[in-house]
């Protein structure tokens, strides 16, 4: 059985050519970041999420359903 690294999904910017560890720790700092803040919003604004993430599904339903004959 693999043992899997700390970082989890994170672990795909090490494969990405071009990055250095600085640029990595960069993006995990920026994404960890997101991920707080988001948090942050949906638990001191349940109900203003729900309605963002009905209105986005609702518009990507529509983007993906097109006409039926």
């Amino acid at each position: 059985m693999e043992k899997k690294d700390k970082n989890g999904p994170l672990d795909i910017l090490s494969e990405l050519p071009g990055l250095d560890k600085n640029s990595i720790s960069d993006i995990e700092d920026r994404l960890k970041e997101i991920k707080d803040r988001t948090t942050d919003f949906v638990q001191k604004n349940p109900l203003t999420s729900i309605a963002i993430a009905v209105g986005i599904g609702y518009v990507i339903a529509k983007l993906f359903s097109g006409r039926r004959s």
